[in-house]
């Protein structure tokens, strides 16, 4: 998809710079929404299963915020916590 709306923006002539930028605040708000639900529904909920997706999530979110130069805090707060991950 990403593919094709590049194609699509340069057919018309209108490239954005700020596409990728976006699409990585997008790509790092949609996983802490993640890390949120699987909080609240193993430990809210009880349904402890979805615990053992937040190691993973948070790597993918140490993933995503590493791409993003302003949030240089935010990826050594990640970095600890994956260094820690094994008591989630």
């Amino acid at each position: 998809m990403i593919c094709y709306y590049r194609q699509k923006q340069a057919d018309n002539r209108r490239v954005n710079g700020q596409f990728d930028d976006t699409l990585q605040l997008c790509a790092m708000q949609r996983m802490m929404q993640a890390l949120g639900a699987y909080g609240f529904l193993g430990l809210v909920r009880g349904h402890e299963h979805f615990l053992q997706y937040i190691p993973r999530a948070v790597r993918s979110l140490r993933g995503i915020v590493g791409k993003i130069e302003d949030l240089k805090p935010l990826t050594s707060l990640l970095d600890d916590l994956g260094s820690s991950d094994q008591s989630v």
